[in-house]
């Protein structure tokens, strides 16, 4: 679950004066424990309003209005964005963000919870932000952007590890200890290799599975390689996801 906290802007903040360093001190160290949590999605402060602007709508015409704006207590000065197992883990995160204003002054924090894909209705607009999604996570991940294209089911024969953005470089050498095993798992179908890459977890560690299509029963299995059914259509791109699709990449086998 995604939760946005939210810094209020003051008098302060909209006259561009920067944070003292213990409050920065104290910003660092909560948002570094959040980090080596793996709960930590984003955060970052705002410049004063008056380097930014609105877009009001009004008569199907677009108006732009330049800053700064008066309503400072309607402002937003900064954000952090976590990613929590629940509500009640976020309420005591919250619970335990430095002071905005400083030690001993008057500060206010704002949280609200992000909506997310499946609390809409499928439709073809959501599952183009689905594939926006995805697309996000790629280029997180280093990968190219994908190429969306829906197939069918598959049962995949080989190896599995889980990585993080900082061990994803080792995926190569999966490939290396995979590969003297294509052609030789009984029963594998067609001449492709596939990649597929998931997430489950908290931000953007994943697992990666390098492996063959074998049938959906019976064939043997080297001891050293897993099994993994695709609950659903697998999708032939280069990305990780967090979603109900699961993603791959695949290579045709040569000789």
């Amino acid at each position: 679950m995604r939760f946005m906290i939210i810094v209020r802007a003051n008098a302060d903040t909209e006259a561009g004066v920067m944070p003292g360093e213990k409050l920065l001190a104290d910003m660092g160290r909560f948002h570094e424990e959040l980090a080596k949590s793996g709960v930590l999605v984003d955060a970052s402060g705002l410049t004063p309003s008056a380097q930014g602007w609105r877009v009001k709508h009004a008569g199907g015409k677009a108006t732009l209005i330049d800053g700064p704006f008066a309503e400072t207590k309607e402002l937003i000065a900064g954000y952090t964005i976590i990613n929590v197992n629940s509500r009640e883990e976020a309420i005591e995160l919250s619970k335990r963000f430095p002071n905005p204003s400083g030690e001993g002054m008057s500060g206010e924090i704002e949280v609200r919870p992000f909506f997310e894909l499946e609390d809409f209705g499928e439709s073809p607009a959501i599952e183009r932000f689905r594939e926006l999604d995805a697309a996000q996570r790629a280029v997180a991940l280093g990968l190219k952007l994908p190429r969306f294209e829906d197939g069918r089911a598959l049962r995949i024969a080989g190896i599995i590890e889980a990585y993080t953005m900082t061990s994803r470089t080792q995926i190569p050498l999966q490939w290396q200890r995979f590969v003297p095993h294509i052609g030789k798992i009984a029963g594998q179908v067609q001449g492709y290799a596939y990649g597929v890459c998931w997430n489950d977890k908290l931000g953007f560690n994943f697992d990666y599975l390098t492996g063959v299509e074998v049938p959906a029963e019976g064939g043997g299995c080297p001891t050293a390689l897993r099994r993994w059914n695709s609950s659903r259509s697998v999708m032939r791109c280069s990305n990780t996801r967090a979603t109900s699709r699961t993603s791959s990449t695949r290579l045709r086998q040569s000789g």
